[in-house]
């Protein structure tokens, strides 16, 4: 145990997915459901919903499984007659995803593995 009793718990990579671009009040929780039930992404991430919400959370097993979540988001979207783009957050910066590119994945990685500033003055 570190010096005067103070320790620290491993950060888990986590998301958070707030909106669906679309008129469907149903969008998230389906998407949450597809999550779900995609087997790549259950191996690799726990899916919850938050209420009230709709709020998606996602804790992720390893920093690389956004790659999954993505491909499975991407489907998700292919399925669908409106393929809304939906609101991510990332250790609180919103993320609009309109697809699931390469792009994405390092944008969301680098904010997942980004050093955060600590000490006195940011508490």
């Amino acid at each position: 145990m570190p010096v005067g009793g103070a320790f620290s718990l491993p950060v888990v990579p986590h998301i958070e997915i707030l909106s669906a671009e679309t008129s469907d009040a149903a969008a998230l929780p389906s998407l949450a459901d597809w999550l779900r039930h995609d087997p790549d992404v259950r191996r690799q991430v726990l899916v919850t919903e938050r209420n009230p919400g709709p709020v998606i959370d996602l804790l992720l097993g390893e920093v690389e499984a956004i790659d999954v979540v993505l491909q499975a988001y991407a489907q998700w979207r292919r399925s669908r007659w409106d393929s809304p783009a939906v609101t991510v957050r990332v250790r609180g910066v919103p993320v609009r995803l309109f697809g699931c590119g390469p792009e994405f994945a390092v944008w969301i990685s680098a904010l997942l593995v980004a050093e955060v500033p600590t000490g006195p003055r940011y508490r």
